[in-house]
């Protein structure tokens, strides 16, 4: 019997992608990334063009601007299976302005004439389809401004929810809602085709 020597196998690590040798840096980087992507940006939120920022929040109590945003909160806390944009208008019109409950009444029946979600896709006033809502505050809004803060934390994530507020024959009534990541608003979004 005739023996062919053998041939030597190669180390280990040679026979690793080059990539994977690299391990330390790509990890490295990765965190790193994750890091940047989960912290805020150093400059300060983004905020609505006309909205002013409440260094602190003095949370607002009685009647005035902030009672309409507070009966919200109250009427559709994020354990509720309603959402107050799904309302009828008589409902919707305790706490919107008219144009308003008009947009939300066009989008709701969009929504059941093709049987899926249409422009709103998420609840309003939370601003999030999903919601663990924690540390509720309605912030008094600032001398002569007509937006209204709720800051709250959304799974742990701070967020703010601003409310453009308006006086009506009716009293006090939401007239627009904006978010930290979209300075436009509900209305432009519901009025756009």
């Amino acid at each position: 019997m005739i023996h062919k020597p053998r041939e030597a196998k190669p180390a280990a690590h040679a026979l690793l992608p080059r990539v994977t040798r690299r391990a330390p840096t790509v990890t490295i980087v990765a965190v790193l990334l994750a890091q940047c992507a989960a912290s805020p940006p150093a400059t300060s939120r983004q905020t609505p063009k006309d909205a002013p920022t409440s260094a602190a929040c003095k949370e607002g109590t009685g009647s005035g601007p902030t009672e309409v945003v507070r009966a919200l909160y109250r009427e559709y806390p994020f354990e509720s299976p309603k959402s107050p944009e799904r309302e009828p208008l008589e409902v919707l019109l305790k706490y919107f302005d008219d144009k308003l409950a008009a947009l939300f009444v066009q989008d709701t029946e969009c929504t059941q004439k093709t049987g899926d979600l249409c422009k709103l896709t998420s609840t309003v006033i939370y601003g999030a389809q999903d919601a663990d809502i924690k540390d509720l505050r309605v912030c008094e809004p600032p001398p002569k401004s007509d937006w209204v803060e709720a800051h709250f934390l959304n799974f742990g994530k701070p967020q703010v929810v601003f409310f453009q507020v308006k006086k009506t024959s009716r009293r006090w009534r939401v007239a627009d809602v904006r978010y930290d990541d979209d300075p436009d608003g509900i209305v432009k979004m519901l009025s756009e085709p």
